[in-house]
């Protein structure tokens, strides 16, 4: 998986602080099958139901959960929304403004 543009706060998954005009590649991630970003933040959805996110001042993926089921992934500026199988929607994030239910 390849990323490029504004990398203020490691939303590229490299170190922090520098613009990228052309693709750079974000190890240890094979088998994306979605892909979010927003603000300064990027996440992935793996084959294996994996999501992990980078950026927000964090140039490594980290493992926010395994999420079988999952149909959907959405990100906010604060906060991330999936909805599952079955219609059910899980939110997490800051609700500063409500944004997470």
């Amino acid at each position: 998986m390849a990323c490029w543009g504004s990398n203020e706060h490691g939303a590229l998954g490299i170190k922090r602080g520098r613009f990228r005009s052309s693709a750079v590649r974000v190890e240890g991630l094979d088998s994306v099958v979605e892909l979010r970003a927003r603000g300064d933040r990027t996440c992935v959805r793996t084959e294996s139901d994996d999501i992990f996110c980078w950026g927000d001042g964090k140039r490594t993926p980290w493992l926010v959960g395994n999420y079988p089921n999952l149909v959907e992934l959405d990100l906010g500026i604060a906060h991330m929304c999936a909805r599952f199988e079955g219609g059910e929607v899980r939110c997490s994030g800051t609700n500063y403004r409500g944004q997470v239910g």
